[in-house]
């Protein structure tokens, strides 16, 4: 009886959820579906990065947060000085089976490891300045989109090399974020595994001999 109960709960939340995707126009359907690649929450910027593309500009994705946020689709809190967003883990659900029937989890997963790769570059060369705190409150805020984005481009060929790349990129991280020791880990396994010398692998050597 529990079963039926949890399964009947599971079908009325999708029902209500595909009823509330069908009110919104095509731009907000467009941008709920590939917003199911960000696990935590996410900020406007990265959003765009991600999901602007195809039939989808950024303009689209900033007026289409706005209104996913109105109709109680997207949560907000504030976090590292903006606005973050998130959506919950039922909807994030659905919307991700959306963005498989669309073809589209793929360019998705590549894209979000893209856009981590060039925040975590761009906090790097930008760290000894005056908004070190806000690069670190924004990099734990970020933790669970670069732990994705890691396992995406280890588990895919062709994509190890950039993967020592972001461990490399993401050195503060792991030293200052408190978490010295799943750094070392995912760098000495990731090296394990890649054996091949190149100056990507030298440069996650050195990094986590730092470590």
């Amino acid at each position: 009886a529990t079963g039926t109960q949890s399964a009947s709960r599971h079908q009325s939340l999708r029902s209500m959820v595909d009823w509330s995707y069908g009110l919104c126009p095509t731009t907000a359907q467009v941008l709920w579906r590939r917003l199911s690649i960000f696990s935590a929450t996410f900020d406007l910027e990265l959003a765009e990065s991600v999901c602007a593309f195809g039939e989808l500009c950024s303009d689209d994705v900033m007026d289409s947060i706005e209104r996913l946020v109105a109709q109680s689709i997207l949560s907000t809190t504030r976090g590292a000085g903006t606005m973050r967003y998130r959506l919950p883990a039922a909807i994030r659900e659905v919307a991700a089976d959306l963005a498989d029937q669309a073809d589209e989890t793929s360019e998705l997963q590549r894209r979000h490891r893209d856009a981590l790769l060039r925040r975590a570059e761009e906090t790097l060369g930008e760290w000894c300045g005056p908004r070190q705190d806000v690069l670190i409150e924004r990099m734990s805020l970020d933790h669970a989109g670069y732990v994705a984005a890691l396992h995406w481009s280890i588990a895919t060929p062709g994509e190890q090399q950039t993967a020592l790349r972001l461990l490399a990129s993401l050195r503060y991280h792991y030293l200052i974020g408190g978490r010295l020791a799943e750094g070392r880990m995912r760098m000495e396994a990731l090296l394990a595994t890649v054996t091949e010398p190149s100056p990507m692998r030298a440069e996650c050597l050195w990094v986590a001999t730092w470590i």
